[in-house]
């Protein structure tokens, strides 16, 4: 099919799209109408412009000057309480160095983490399994450090055919390595395989390294962030204090707050989310988005929230299905039409200003490589899964000023040429 608009065709059929699903549409935020629209009612899978929906419902419910907290308080016992608020940017570094110097100040019996903000399932459904053990899907916790993972440091033997050598950080007692991997020739480059047993932290290594590789860190999720993260504070106090993770059935005393950790604020923390697709960041904000001691997920509870945010938005939620905040689940589906509905309704926002600066523009971000000679005239977010490319935002030229969302799914043609008929399109509109 080969549609005709203005002077410019677009080629539906091409032989890059065959097989595929593919839904498009521009629309004039100056003169407010469609200039092209394909498939605008049919359901595609998002991937990461799910995060769209994400910072949409964050900043309406939580504002851009947002905080995670995290807070210390003592109990008339001098227990310590660690009160978790799901920062996803707090780092095992700034959390032992507070500790630190509370430790120097006082004397405490035990110590207890109160991880609660985040609770209910494990993982999102419809998350795939080769996720768990990857650093850009870990477990969501109420207490996050560094991204809930350990680095694993590999670099070659001494000489061709000896197994590589390999370090881990930080020490925790579980983690097991199994290393199946040689040193390679000279200029044979990283060839290594991982693996992470489900439910373990026993990792696996295949491969190898060419001997004049200069090593590489590789992130790894850990498979019980919370029972890591007790470990580190017990090895911080000592054996003499007892560390101890609150369910969901323990109380808590009155505590006298001592001190606390607050995150970046919530713009910050959005526009790192969208520029780098910080998985980790949206599921932490929709898991926040409707704290609730009485609900059995948070993140369904957040999801709910952001689905009435929408309904307020002009969006029909009946016609989309959002089971994440990061996209990473396969059950998401959005409809081309809801997108431009909430790309409509955050330009005509007094948020629009924020919105527009926390999404990357050419050379930037994930599109450090695409569209460097337009730059911020093209300010979008990509969606990247396999066999899904969804690319959505703002073409902002002194002409006029375009949202467009263009979402293929099932395509099976390489990806770096999908992305570039993405490209080509933009740019039409860009210069019709």
């Amino acid at each position: 099919m080969t549609i005709l608009l203005y002077t410019m065709s677009i080629n539906l059929n091409d032989t890059l799209l065959q097989g595929a699903q593919v839904g498009i549409c521009f629309y004039d935020l100056s003169g407010d109408s469609f200039l092209f629209n394909y498939n605008s009612h049919q359901n595609f899978l998002p991937a990461s412009n799910l995060k769209i929906f994400t910072s949409a419902a964050a900043l309406f419910q939580l504002g851009t000057q947002y905080r995670f907290w995290t807070k210390f308080g003592i109990d008339q016992d001098n227990n310590l309480y660690i009160i978790a608020g799901g920062d996803p940017t707090l780092s095992r570094e700034k959390l032992l160095t507070r500790l630190q110097k509370l430790k120097k100040k006082l004397k405490f019996q035990d110590v207890f983490i109160e991880p609660r903000v985040i609770h209910g399932l494990r993982y999102p459904w419809g998350w795939s399994w080769h996720y768990l053990d990857a650093a850009y899907a870990p477990r969501i916790t109420g207490l996050i450090l560094d991204g809930n993972t350990f680095k694993l440091n590999l670099r070659p033997g001494k000489k061709v055919g000896d197994t590589i050598e390999y370090d881990f950080m930080p020490k925790f007692s579980d983690i097991t390595i199994e290393n199946n991997a040689i040193t390679f020739e000279v200029d044979s480059g990283f060839k290594i395989d991982l693996y992470r047993e489900l439910g373990s932290n026993r990792i696996h290594i295949y491969g190898g390294l060419g001997i004049n590789y200069p090593g590489r860190e590789i992130p790894i999720a850990l498979v019980d962030p919370l029972q890591s993260h007790c470990e580190l504070i017990t090895n911080l106090f000592g054996p003499e204090t007892r560390t101890t993770i609150l369910d969901h059935n323990d109380s808590i005393p009155e505590i006298d707050l001592i001190d606390s950790i607050a995150s970046p604020q919530l713009f910050l923390i959005l526009k790192e989310m969208n520029y780098n697709s910080e998985n980790l960041y949206a599921e932490a904000i929709i898991n926040v988005l409707g704290q609730s001691d009485t609900t059995p997920s948070s993140l369904h509870h957040g999801i709910q929230i952001e689905k009435e945010i929408l309904s307020r938005l002009g969006i029909d939620t009946s016609s989309i299905a959002i089971y994440d905040g990061s996209g990473l689940s396969r059950f998401n589906r959005i409809t081309p039409l809801a997108m431009i509905k909430l790309l409509y309704a955050l330009y005509h926002s007094r948020y629009r200003d924020h919105f527009l600066a926390m999404l990357p523009y050419g050379g930037k971000g994930t599109l450090w490589y695409r569209f460097k000679q337009e730059g911020p005239k093209v300010r979008c977010k990509t969606g990247t899964i396999y066999g899904v490319s969804c690319l959505s935002g703002y073409l902002l030229d002194e002409k006029r000023k375009i949202a467009f969302t263009i979402m293929i799914n099932d395509y099976l043609k390489d990806r770096k040429s999908i992305e570039r008929w993405q490209e080509y399109l933009c740019r039409r509109f860009l210069t019709p």
